[in-house]
């Protein structure tokens, strides 16, 4: 339970994004390999949940989706992180 906790609680800052991606995704195969059951869309929103305000646009974009994925929300995610590096 405490890795399951460790993904809900993600925090990203400035320039972490990719990172805490990995981050959450290991944290997902290491929940999987112990046997507990975490969906996909659970990932993803963890991720988006701990995203910084500044990303907000993308949050609300990526939670209207129908179907969350990992692969298409982590392209998305790293294209707005690199724009919003940029005008920070």
């Amino acid at each position: 339970m405490q890795l399951k906790q460790e993904m809900n609680l993600l925090v990203k800052g400035p320039g972490e994004t990719l990172k805490d991606i990995t981050r959450a995704t290991d944290l997902r195969d290491q929940l999987l390999s112990a046997g507990y059951e975490v969906r996909e869309v659970e990932v993803v929103l963890s991720v988006l949940n701990g995203l910084p305000e500044n990303y907000a646009l993308i949050r609300t974009v990526l939670e209207q989706k129908q179907d969350l994925r990992l692969c298409s929300s982590r392209s998305r995610i790293c294209a707005c992180s690199s724009t919003v590096l940029i005008i920070a």
